[in-house]
């Protein structure tokens, strides 16, 4: 046949993050947030008050600083096993079973209740299982009906992030290391990230890929290369995943550090520091309490009035290996060992052209810190003039 032509092998479609929202099944969204607030805040009751649990989780890492941060519960249902709520009441369809005539019903299981907030909004109300699944009994996570399905992430602005695979290890790296790196956690290792966790992934100078050290983890490591050209495969040194790697006593925050590129490991001094710098836990950010309706924060009187200029410092330096001597005679943006990255260069200039206007130059020039760096230039205290 003369119009015949060798058949070619169609190219796989290039990998698109996809955004993940609300289910369709959310009727009613200010009452399921209001529902699931409530149900999120009677468990954080709880558990502050279960010594058993606390217990457990401190052996994962996770003290009652991350606790009181993410608004952790337990759940704990009068038969032990599971309770259920009518869809309705959280404003959910489905509000009628066909067959019995009675109000549909979802489960929430035993465990321990882990809630995400993003955008401004509570996300996702995640439960760890206190009591295997029958139906599937390797299924450790239960995602309560509602639940919008975008990726955890800790933090969407950081200049590295470490991505593993549960939230209780994410949750336990950011304890440990949330001052350093970002962490995103994908529930699966097969799971892809979503939009917003990925455009923080690609936007950053490094991914490690944290994901478990097995089979599938390292079965994956050509994906993440090849859509993210900044990840690098980083497992943990002991164990299968960065939990069991803290219970079998390796610091995590020294692995995390271990992993970063020079120019990311900066000490006071503005050169590479062999360790890392310690973090006490009250460094740790709280997340803020939701606005009441009708009701206005008052300002504290006491907070540093830092300009426009420092924050925008602050979130470039963050990105940026650089430093600034600030002394009694000197006042200059310094180059990190290790700084040569193209990609730095404007992030520099930037940043140079920021620092020597007047309200920033004045502001550091009160500072006391001699080398001012990514890490105190938001201290928080105003400088005394």
């Amino acid at each position: 046949d003369d119009n015949y032509t060798p058949s070619q092998t169609p190219k796989p479609k290039k990998w698109s993050p996809q955004a993940k929202g609300y289910p369709a099944a959310i009727e009613d969204l200010p009452l399921w947030q209001e529902k699931a607030q409530a149900f999120v805040d009677h468990c954080h009751q709880t558990l502050l008050n279960d010594t058993e649990t606390i217990s457990y989780l401190a052996g994962r890492g996770i003290t009652m600083a991350s606790i009181k941060k993410y608004m952790l519960g337990l759940h704990v249902p009068q038969n032990k096993q599971h309770t259920f709520r009518p869809r309705v009441s959280w404003g959910l369809s489905g509000g009628v079973n066909p067959t019995t005539g009675r109000p549909s019903v979802f489960i929430l299981p035993a465990g321990i209740v882990i809630p995400w907030y993003g955008h401004g909004a509570l996300r996702r109300v995640q439960i760890r299982l206190a009591h295997p699944d029958p139906e599937f009994p390797k299924k450790k996570y239960h995602f309560v009906v509602g639940s919008a399905m975008d990726t955890f992430c800790t933090d969407f602005e950081m200049p590295a992030y470490a991505v593993v695979e549960t939230v209780l290890d994410a949750i336990m790296i950011d304890e440990q290391a949330g001052d350093l790196i970002g962490v995103v956690a994908l529930a699966s290792v097969s799971t892809r990230p979503t939009k917003t966790a990925a455009l923080a992934l690609s936007k950053s100078d490094l991914v490690m890929n944290a994901l478990d050290y097995d089979d599938a983890g390292a079965k994956n490591r050509g994906w993440w290369e090849e859509n993210f050209k900044n990840s690098i495969r980083f497992p943990v040194p002991e164990g299968g995943d960065p939990g069991e790697a803290y219970q079998q006593g390796v610091n995590i925050r020294q692995w995390i550090w271990c992993g970063l590129p020079a120019g990311h490991r900066i000490g006071d001094d503005g050169t590479i520091s062999p360790d890392p710098p310690p973090r006490t836990l009250p460094e740790i950010k709280q997340r803020p309490a939701a606005p009441v309706a009708g009701k206005t924060a008052k300002p504290d009187k006491q907070a540093a009035v830092i300009p426009q200029e420092i924050e925008k410092i602050a979130v470039l330096m963050k990105r940026c290996p650089v430093w600034i001597e600030n002394t009694s005679t000197e006042l200059a943006l310094h180059e990190s060992q290790g700084f040569m990255d193209k990609r730095h260069g404007e992030r520099k200039r930037k940043i140079s052209k920021l620092l020597f206007s007047g309200p920033a130059m004045d502001y550091i020039a009160l500072m006391p810190e001699k080398v001012v760096h990514a890490g105190n230039i938001l201290s928080g205290e105003a400088p005394c003039k």
